[in-house]
């Protein structure tokens, strides 16, 4: 998550395949985890 937060994107694919991950999905898990702490911090 954090190559992928940094835009190392070479990283992240990188690692992506060692755990046999698409990069989409490892896309997409980190999305859904920026909107769910985005919600999670409103308010606050």
């Amino acid at each position: 998550m954090l190559a992928q937060e940094s835009g190392e994107w070479s990283q992240s694919s990188a690692l992506a395949k060692q755990l046999k991950l698409p990069d989409e999905e490892v896309a997409s898990t980190w999305w859904q985890a920026l909107q769910w702490a985005q919600e999670a911090t409103t308010g606050v």
